[in-house]
């Protein structure tokens, strides 16, 4: 069961996300549980490539790099999600900590 993640955590993530977004790159969720086990989601437009695979290497590193033993983050489990999915439809886990803007965005009448 996914429970609110801290504010901490939200900033580490953001923080590591900086200069690590990229065009494929539709949302990343971020899942808390009660034993302080993280899951960091990565939704991707198409399937995974070593290069994704590198990209969020480099962002769980940084994540980690917060902290100084496994107190605050005792487990942090990566996935990469390809899917075509609305991103309305697609589970938060615990929450967004990054969705790209999608579809129409319309033109002001005039």
């Amino acid at each position: 069961m996914w429970k609110k993640f801290p504010d901490w955590l939200a900033i580490w993530v953001q923080k590591a996300l900086l200069g690590n977004i990229y065009p494929k790159l539709r949302a990343v969720a971020l899942g808390y549980r009660e034993d302080r086990t993280v899951v960091i989601r990565f939704y991707l437009e198409s399937e995974a490539d070593d290069l994704d695979r590198e990209i969020i290497d480099v962002v769980c590193t940084e994540i980690l790099s917060n902290t100084s033993s496994n107190e605050e983050v005792p487990r942090l489990d990566e996935e990469l999600v390809y899917t075509r999915e609305d991103l309305k439809d697609i589970s938060p886990l615990s929450g967004f900590v990054f969705m790209r803007m999608e579809g129409k965005v319309g033109a002001a009448a005039v």
